[in-house]
């Protein structure tokens, strides 16, 4: 193994140290794909994700303790060494974001500064972002803070507090909302995307990374515009915003440039024929839009390369006409859901129009799909569906059942087959519609809007076990959201 480089060691920098870096108008790096977090370790460590030398840097990437506890390393071991390859790169990404590529002098050549890919996008907030009531985020300190639409058209939010939830706060005035979104932009912000009961859109930014407080409103489609908005994250790090328009077309508008705030004009990706879009990441970092059409079919388009917004023209393969349920309110979750399989591959689960669940997957990661449908769950069975991706890289799916039940169903393993049966989560009656979020300790959570206007929330066991608790916390009271 080499000798590690001295000045990469030094240039490893603490927090405050740190500050002028980013104070002094140096534009970070965002993300890098784990083939130039390879490059970096293998000059900085020799490639060993273990290493502790006593010079008080630790793993393959040679973070240092107080960078490592700054950007809350500490919730996967308490130092880098004693981490996972992937957590140690996470913890990476955060420091790439906030000081730049030349916190490691091994940087030059590798890629580093210029590598626009997320390695992990399921662990680094949403990319492409969930959508419906409850929404939720996971802010750049790891909390989770979840949006609930009430049923007067306000916004209430509840932020993760000792491994549950906090109180509820209000976010947005009664009126306002019909469905909220979140996303993180490339200064590790989250922004929070509002379709408005007028068919408006309107957006709030975090002032700071982490910070959990907002500025102002600003509005990025005209009333009467949008019957639904979700924001996606291109592989640039720029934010994105994709509308079905109450013509049934679609349309995307894109930041100008990385975390700038600023927007530029919208590109029509089609001008009707669309119910509802739920978009995904392809292992190579493009942006895959999936459109339920008004016909009960599915489309498909995917972006012309990483991060070019845009986009090929649309395949209506997927699933033919009459497969899926077009008659699902907003409120009550969605019919489609997307997730990526641990090789990266893209995966589809939906409720099929019969009450069955049923899905698909790319054979190879970017590759083409498989050739046919497999079954999850029997006709009846289903209403709304979530996918999760869990720490470890299995799947889980979440489903509220035709009588208002919850169950679930998880991977054997990392790329395997489906466990044999499913588990209960809440009886007959309880549930409206479902959602997940990563809480900050790793697990998944799972979010149910139940019949009675309450949410409840049940999250894993523990991380990576896929398998979800069935005593349920009470996050919000009854009538506190829409369920209509």
């Amino acid at each position: 193994m080499p000798a590690l480089p001295r000045r990469a060691r030094a240039l490893l920098l603490p927090l405050a140290a740190a500050l002028p870096l980013t104070l002094a108008g140096v534009h970070p790096a965002t993300a890098a794909s784990v083939a130039t977090w390879d490059k970096v370790a293998a000059c900085e460590s020799g490639g060993d994700w273990s290493i502790n030398t006593g010079n008080g840097y630790y793993g393959g990437l040679q973070i240092s303790l107080a960078n490592w506890q700054h950007y809350g390393g500490t919730g996967y071991a308490p130092r880098p060494d004693l981490a996972t390859k992937k957590e140690q790169i996470l913890i990476a990404e955060k420091i790439l974001a906030d000081q730049g590529a030349g916190a490691w002098a091994c940087a030059p050549g590798t890629g580093l500064g210029t590598d626009p890919a997320d390695p992990y996008p399921e662990f680094t907030g949403p990319v492409a972002g969930d959508s419906g009531n409850p929404s939720a985020a996971v802010h750049w300190d790891d909390r989770a803070e979840a949006y609930l639409v009430q049923g007067n058209g306000g916004i209430m939010t509840a932020t993760e507090s000792g491994g549950g939830w906090g109180a509820l706060s209000g976010f947005a005035e009664a009126g306002t909302a019909k469905t909220v979104s979140t996303a993180l932009d490339a200064k590790g912000r989250t922004v929070v995307f509002v379709l408005q009961s007028n068919g408006g859109v309107a957006t709030r930014t975090e002032t700071s990374a982490g910070s959990h407080a907002f500025g102002g409103w600003s509005f990025l489609a005209e009333a009467s515009s949008a019957v639904e908005a979700r924001p996606v994250r291109f592989a640039d790090g720029r934010l994105g915003l994709v509308v079905v328009q109450s013509s049934g077309g679609v349309a995307v508008r894109a930041e100008t440039a990385p975390g700038s705030g600023g927007w530029g004009g919208w590109t029509f990706l089609t001008g009707s024929g669309v119910k509802s879009v739920t978009a995904g990441v392809e292992a190579d970092g493009r942006i895959h839009l999936f459109a339920l059409q008004t016909n009960g079919g599915v489309a498909e388009t995917t972006e012309t390369a990483p991060g070019a917004a845009t986009w090929r023209g649309w395949s209506g393969g997927l699933a033919p006409a009459g497969a899926l349920d077009t008659d699902l309110p907003a409120a009550q979750g969605t019919s489609l859901a997307v997730g990526n399989l641990a090789n990266g591959a893209l995966t589809v689960a939906v409720v099929q129009s019969n009450g069955g669940v049923g899905t698909r997957y790319q054979t190879s990661p970017n590759g083409p799909w498989n050739e046919s449908w497999g079954s999850l769950a029997p006709a009846g069975a289903a209403r709304s569906i979530a996918l999760a991706r869990h720490r470890g890289g299995v799947l889980s799916v979440v489903v509220v059942q035709s009588n208002g039940g919850v169950m679930s169903r998880v991977e054997t393993s990392a790329n395997g087959p489906w466990s044999d049966g499913w588990r209960t989560l809440a009886p007959a009656g309880a549930a409206v519609s479902v959602n997940t979020v990563r809480l900050g300790d790793g697990r998944v959570d799972a979010l149910v809007v139940q019949t009675n206007g309450g949410v409840a929330s049940a999250a894993e066991t523990s991380a990576g076990s896929g398998v979800y608790r069935t005593d349920w916390e009470q996050l919000a009271p009854a009538g506190a959201v829409s369920t209509d």
